[in-house]
């Protein structure tokens, strides 16, 4: 496994990788809805992976969710701007609730992003109300259940 380092991070995000995560996320949300969705439902478990390893990063983490980051194409006159990554972030789960791969990994995310920052809490209370609709759409699963539950 690659070892994560606010350097790492922080080279990623100069590369416009929050652009790509953000394009990924919009591309799996407005798929979701399609009939023949697997080719977003497997993008979308790496992808939260990818934005778990991002919020490793506090400072990151913590501009991302105050709404005030703006990355190298947001800056360029593109829209992808935190808040706006933030909210498609909080969407994802929703259209998933049948992926328990995909609810476990967006309850790690939301708990790396929580990590050391209390304050994030009410910004993403609205995601976990869509674990939890999952978690009752998945009482088999007893890894999510015990896990998150």
């Amino acid at each position: 496994a690659l070892s994560i380092n606010d350097e790492i991070i922080q080279y990623l995000v100069q590369l416009g990788v929050v652009s790509l995560v953000a394009m990924a996320l919009s591309l799996i949300i407005v798929s979701s809805s399609d009939n023949d969705n697997s080719i977003a439902e497997s993008l979308a478990v790496p992808t939260l992976d990818l934005i778990r390893n991002l919020f490793q990063n506090n400072e990151f983490k913590s501009t991302l969710v105050l709404g005030c980051y703006n990355d190298k194409a947001a800056s360029d006159g593109g829209s992808n701007s935190s808040s706006s990554f933030l909210t498609s972030l909080l969407a994802l789960p929703s259209g998933y609730r049948t992926n328990p791969q995909l609810q476990k990994q967006f309850c790690a995310v939301m708990a790396t992003l929580c990590l050391l920052s209390p304050s994030h809490v009410p910004r993403v209370v609205n995601g976990l109300i869509d674990v939890v609709a999952a978690m009752k759409c998945l009482p088999e699963n007893v890894m999510l259940a015990s896990r998150y539950g």
